[in-house]
């Protein structure tokens, strides 16, 4: 089986997300973007998203692989309205110390499955 590409095949990334190109600085509200091949809206673009994870430099293990327990710098993900189109990712990670705020980073509110 193949791995399935965030990006449908016959889409742009600007059908699934805001940008630099497309956007004019500012959030936009959710859902107006079509949803990724996994049927997910806003997993690209719109803001880069705080992780509970601390970050480190190179990531060890296999699938989904963990950062270390503790750190003040935290994993942010997925880029913003304000980031250039290649940089526009799921697996785009970058760190900032946890009490950093700006106007282009939020976070997902997540669940587990019972």
């Amino acid at each position: 089986m193949g791995v399935r590409q965030a990006v449908p095949p016959g889409k742009h990334l600007a059908d699934l997300a805001w940008y630099y190109c497309n956007n004019t600085g500012r959030t936009r509200p959710v859902g107006v973007k079509e949803p990724n091949a996994w049927g997910l809206f806003d997993m690209l673009g719109g803001v880069w998203e705080w992780t509970w994870s601390a970050y480190a430099n190179a990531l060890m293990g296999g699938t989904d692989p963990a950062g270390p327990e503790t750190g003040a710098a935290k994993v942010l993900r997925g880029a913003s309205w304000g980031s250039d189109a290649a940089l526009v990712r799921a697996a785009r990670r970058t760190s900032m110390d946890a009490s950093f705020r700006d106007m282009d980073i939020g976070f997902r509110l997540a669940r587990s499955a019972p």
